[in-house]
């Protein structure tokens, strides 16, 4: 077996079977050869963080620096505290499932791979989105507990293995749990984010709610019940700018309708005139009216 790694560093595990009581499970042996390439080194950037962002893959490549880069998968990082929502198009690969593409999307979770997406699924399932989560996070108001000191690895790897020209989107979005406080009566107090996902259970920066971008799955971080001014207001500030503004139109209205009419009395009045000027004649330089 050859294989070339992408990085410097090669770690190498083994797992060994068929073992029996005679074999000596604390000396192995194992024979192999390596060899160092020169290769030109990745100088592009592809270590992303922030509360959310968008990983864009187009093939084929031309720019010779991507070129480079390649075979070199994307490392999204999640700040303090943080856990991480990754979406894309396609569906789960598996032995039965159908792709028309063989280009893939592999994704690692802590370290191993978590699935391989088909980003090109057959036409009824062009639709269809996989979503990953950080490890330890768990989509339920009840959180995972974890042992003390077993913090998971909460970045998450993307790989595009692409033969074919074709053009993928990878977003990420950074999430943190709904806070509650457990009083020492055991009684669960909880305490709701104002910036939060419903969908996902989770709480998302602050930046990102009513920015002009859905970032939610079902789009709550931009509804208008929330990103409205007006619809923000109180009910009493809210009824008192609507009969202000009521009171302001019927103003204006009544102005135009008094011009309207000053000016309709006029033209009443100089037809009035005309039609006695007309009934006017001069007889022998004495006016008389006929």
């Amino acid at each position: 077996m050859n294989v070339k790694s992408t990085s410097n560093i090669v770690e190498v595990h083994f797992t060994v079977k068929s073992m029996d009581a005679l074999d000596d499970y604390n000396n192995l042996f194992f024979e192999g050869t390596w060899d160092f390439v020169k290769t030109n080194p990745c100088m592009l950037k592809r270590r992303v963080r922030g509360p959310s962002g968008e990983i864009r893959y187009k093939a084929p490549i031309i720019d010779d620096d991507e070129k480079y880069c390649e075979k070199y998968p994307w490392l999204i990082e999640p700040g303090p505290n943080q856990y991480l929502y990754v979406k894309m198009h396609g569906t789960i690969m598996s032995n039965t499932s159908k792709c028309a593409t063989k280009n893939r999307i592999v994704v690692h979770t802590g370290g191993a791979i978590h699935v391989s997406v088909c980003p090109k699924p057959p036409a009824e399932s062009r639709h269809y989105v996989v979503e990953v989560f950080s490890d330890g996070w768990a989509v339920s108001s009840n959180a995972m507990i974890l042992a003390p000191g077993q913090d998971p690895v909460r970045t998450i790897a993307v790989e595009f293995i692409v033969d074919e020209p074709d053009t993928y989107t990878v977003t990420w979005l950074e999430l943190t749990r709904r806070p509650s406080v457990t009083s020492t009566a055991g009684l669960q107090m909880p305490r709701d984010c104002e910036q939060r996902c419903p969908e996902l259970d989770a709480c998302i920066n602050a930046s990102l709610w009513c920015d002009g971008i859905s970032h939610c799955p079902s789009g709550y971080d931009e509804a208008l019940t929330h990103c409205s001014v007006l619809l923000q207001l109180p009910p009493l500030h809210l009824g008192l700018g609507i009969l202000a503004i009521v009171t302001i139109l019927g103003v204006i209205c009544f102005v135009i309708w008094r011009i309207c009419r000053q000016r309709a009395n006029r033209s009443i009045s100089q037809h009035r005139l005309k039609s006695i000027s007309s009934e006017t004649a001069i007889i022998d330089g004495k006016e008389v009216i006929c």
